[in-house]
């Protein structure tokens, strides 16, 4: 949706391999966030590794979206 109000709805129509790197980094995070409460002995290091690695992913986001959210209506 952001990339329709930025005016990049043509982007829409194909795959864009950074959103799915994205998701995929997302789901990891999300397994190691979860994993973390069933294995109370590597807990913190379970949260540390799932917040990295949203952190990652949101970089991978930014880096691929950020250029084309900045764009003008001229450009």
């Amino acid at each position: 949706m952001i990339l329709g109000h930025a005016g990049q709805s043509h982007l829409f129509r194909k795959r864009l391999p950074f959103l799915i790197a994205a998701l995929a980094l997302l789901v990891v995070a999300t397994i190691a966030r979860v994993g973390a409460d069933f294995i109370p002995p590597a807990r913190n290091s379970h949260l540390v590794y799932a917040a990295l690695i949203w952190l990652l992913a949101a970089s991978v986001w930014l880096v691929a979206l950020g250029p084309k959210l900045s764009l003008s209506d001229d450009e």
